[in-house]
């Protein structure tokens, strides 16, 4: 990957309509989170370096909707941030590294959000090459 960051919001492109309005991108690599919804294979194949998922729960526990959520509500010691390629299946791709951190008693959905947010932005920049 060489050049400049060009990040491309999904307020810009509708995912589900047509994945030609993505190609048209030339996206080099996707990076998602908390994103929703499961981008057909045609979608991820589109970036040279494929699809990441920055995702907030210590895979393959907590998949899907609402990790940060469940960990507290199953009383998980820890939780953490799982930096993993994207294939076609929820939350089902290889995993590139992970992060981990303690649920403490004073922990709140927000507080942990929070937390995992900031790990998961230094997890990312740092498993990227470059």
């Amino acid at each position: 990957m060489s050049g400049a960051a060009n990040p491309v919001s999904t307020s810009d492109v509708t995912i589900t309509c047509d994945p030609e309005q993505l190609a048209a991108f030339e996206p080099d690599l996707f990076v998602v989170t908390a994103f929703g919804q499961i981008l057909p294979q045609s979608a991820l194949d589109l970036p040279q370096h494929g699809a990441l998922n920055v995702h907030v729960s210590l895979l393959p526990r907590h998949r899907g909707a609402a990790p940060i959520q469940w960990a507290i509500l199953e009383g998980d010691a820890e939780t953490g941030v799982t930096l993993m390629r994207m294939d076609a299946g929820l939350d089902t791709g290889d995993i590139i590294s992970t992060v981990k951190t303690e649920i403490t008693k004073g922990d709140t959905a927000q507080t942990l959000h929070d937390r995992l947010a900031q790990m998961g932005a230094v997890l990312l920049t740092e498993s990227l090459p470059g």
